[in-house]
């Protein structure tokens, strides 16, 4: 679904106002057709397409579609379906609107990632191999996160490769269930995140792979993870945790 230009009725920062709670209590209001769709297309077609977009990059609702232009425009609809229900008294249209749409991608998201899971024609991957317990995995996990972000800046030089590794410890850090996330949704996720192709991401995930095992065995025999020291073996400048 190729991205429609629309005009914004307001600078970047305040895209949702008080004349958009106007305009939807105008729109509801008149049963004018034609004019009905100019108040959509002038005052309220972008503060709702924005909102969307916000929410779905904000709480990494990847799963729904492929296209995350597809996953806007449902979610526009389901938020026109509800429009009429929208009364001064329920508040500000602002958060109204905005636990509609978070609250339908939720549901949308849940469904999708379950019928990901279920799917018989992907392969599942182990993202982390591990020997110890959930428990004490999902402890190192944790502390692995920070230090990747603590030095993805050292750990990854070229631009891409950065953008990747990020992606993944955003994935990582969000995760529902690390242990039954699959290639084909981890692929999803990051692709729509960075834009990177498949051998790129493939690339960064083998690096992250080694750099979780070795220092996974360097905390199960220290029980510690110095940020300072890089896990491909060369010291990070002297960093302490």
């Amino acid at each position: 679904m190729q991205k429609r230009k629309m005009k914004s009725s307001t600078s970047s920062n305040f895209y949702f106002t008080e004349d958009t709670e106007k305009s939807i209590i105008e729109y509801c209001n008149t049963e004018d057709h034609v004019k009905r769709s100019k108040i959509y297309e002038d005052k309220l077609e972008y503060p709702f397409y924005k909102l969307c977009e916000i929410l779905i990059h904000k709480y990494k609702f990847y799963y729904i579609n492929a296209n995350l232009e597809d996953t806007k425009s449902e979610t526009i609809n389901h938020i026109l379906d509800k429009l009429y229900n929208y009364k001064r008294l329920n508040g500000k249209a602002f958060s109204y609107f905005h636990i509609v749409a978070r609250n339908f991608l939720i549901t949308k998201n849940r469904e999708a990632y379950k019928k990901l899971k279920e799917s018989e024609d992907i392969d599942n991957i182990e993202v982390i191999d591990h020997t110890d317990s959930r428990e004490d995995a999902y402890k190192f996990l944790d502390i692995f996160t920070k230090y990747l972000d603590y030095n993805l800046e050292t750990l990854f030089t070229k631009q891409m490769d950065k953008a990747i590794a990020g992606a993944i410890n955003t994935i990582l850090i969000r995760r529902d269930n690390i242990y039954n996330l699959n290639k084909k949704a981890l692929f999803i996720l990051i692709k729509e995140m960075t834009n990177a192709k498949a051998q790129q991401i493939t690339k960064i995930i083998n690096i992250y792979k080694k750099l979780y095992k070795n220092a996974n065995d360097y905390y199960l025999k220290y029980d510690e993870l110095p940020f300072n020291k890089n896990f491909k073996g060369v010291c990070l400048n002297d960093r302490i945790r």
